[in-house]
């Protein structure tokens, strides 16, 4: 049986991690099935470096601008794999060529392309057309494909509606999963930071307007005028679409140094991208893990922070229910007030806190990446034998 896996669409944050994630498990398992993995020769450097035994690469070289990635993936790759043998394609990032008629899966995951409400930086029409596009291909992939598969059922629910409940059958919900190597309550390191920072909050995350750190930032001002001595720490990168990237960076450094560090008064800490192996260090040590977020599919960052034992704050919305269960305090994002009572609650509550700790390292329990491989593995055998 042989899979081609498209991730040309993942380059950054989630699909990224999937993707290394994935990548490890079929290195390290014998699944019985040849992989075939396309990957760019701009966007995957550090997987086209590492040294795989597993399966074969195909390394392609495509445009740049993501308007011509796209063309070359609806109309050069079903070109390129005409006379192929692959049983499956499974593409990681929403889309699938359209004209392709090889069996195919595709993992649905963005969830901006679905929400038709613009605001501050990404109202430019540009991003408007972008968006709408993208939705409207990610639908024609979606009902196209063979099967699909979706990270969480509130995506799957949010898709389907989308797509007037077409989605009723050939569907997976597969919640993703969590590396344990890294992210444990056991691990603490050692590093500089212990002694620059006593008592912080947490934010990790991008920084993406749905992300909704702005609420964040005006609700820890609010907490830090009952409690001093509490930092906010923010972890992550800045959206790399220029027009996005530019207006952000102009915004933020009315209030930033060029170090990338607020206003020590303020307690407010911008750290930007630090490496994956670090992360561990600032989740074991934070007070509280803290996500507004208004719209994701699964969120790696919040079953990150449970495994590692950190008091959950997170957005009262479908998904967070979903992946936190009641392992987590939930507060309406859209209210900075309503933020910062609950991080005051959390704080000054140690039983609390500890409840919620304890919480954490059982519910992330529930997220293994073997699993979701497994499940994702059954999946594709199971196409290629219909």
């Amino acid at each position: 049986m042989r899979v081609l896996v498209n991730p040309l669409a993942s380059k950054t944050g989630g699909g990224t991690t999937y993707l290394e994630n994935f990548l490890q498990y079929i290195q390290e398992k014998d699944t019985g099935i040849e992989f075939t993995i396309l990957l760019s020769s701009v966007y995957h450097r550090n997987f086209i470096d590492q040294d795989y035994t597993r399966f074969k690469k195909w390394i392609v070289r495509m445009p740049r601008p993501a308007i011509l990635r796209i063309a070359w993936e609806q109309f050069v790759l079903p070109i390129l794999l005409l006379r192929s043998k692959y049983d499956v394609i499974f593409n990681l990032s929403d889309f699938t060529p359209i004209i392709m008629r090889k069996k195919d899966v595709v993992l649905v995951r963005n969830t901006n392309i679905y929400f038709d409400d613009f605001s501050g930086i990404q109202a430019h029409s540009f991003q408007r057309l972008k968006t709408y596009a993208q939705k409207i291909l990610a639908n024609l992939s979606i009902l196209k494909a063979k099967w699909r598969i979706f990270p969480s059922l509130s995506m799957y629910e949010l898709v389907n509606n989308s797509i007037h409940g077409k989605i009723n059958r050939n569907y997976s919900i597969i919640h993703y999963g969590v590396s344990r190597d890294l992210f444990n309550e056991s691990i603490i390191k050692e590093g500089k930071y212990r002694e620059r920072c006593e008592r912080y909050l947490l934010y990790v995350s991008n920084f993406a307007e749905h992300k909704n750190h702005k609420r964040l930032i005006e609700a820890f001002r609010m907490v830090k005028k009952r409690k001093e001595k509490i930092k906010l720490i923010l972890i992550g990168d800045i959206p790399k679409a220029k027009m996005i990237k530019k207006r952000l960076i102009n915004r933020l450094e009315k209030r930033w140094s060029v170090a990338g560090r607020m206003d020590s008064e303020e307690g407010i800490e911008f750290l930007g991208h630090i490496d994956k192996s670090r992360l561990p260090e600032f989740y074991s040590r934070a007070e509280i893990f803290v996500f507004p977020s208004i719209r994701e599919s699964f969120g790696h960052p919040i079953v990150e922070a449970m495994s590692c034992g950190v008091p959950i704050l997170i957005s009262n919305l479908s998904y967070a229910h979903e992946i936190c269960g009641d392992a987590a305090v939930y507060f309406d994002p859209f209210n900075p007030k309503d933020i910062a009572d609950k991080i005051i609650k959390v704080l000054e509550n140690d039983g609390l806190k500890a409840d919620l700790r304890r919480k954490s390292i059982e519910r992330a329990k529930r997220f293994s990446w073997e699993k979701c491989f497994e499940e994702t593995i059954n999946v594709l055998k199971r196409l290629a034998d219909e």
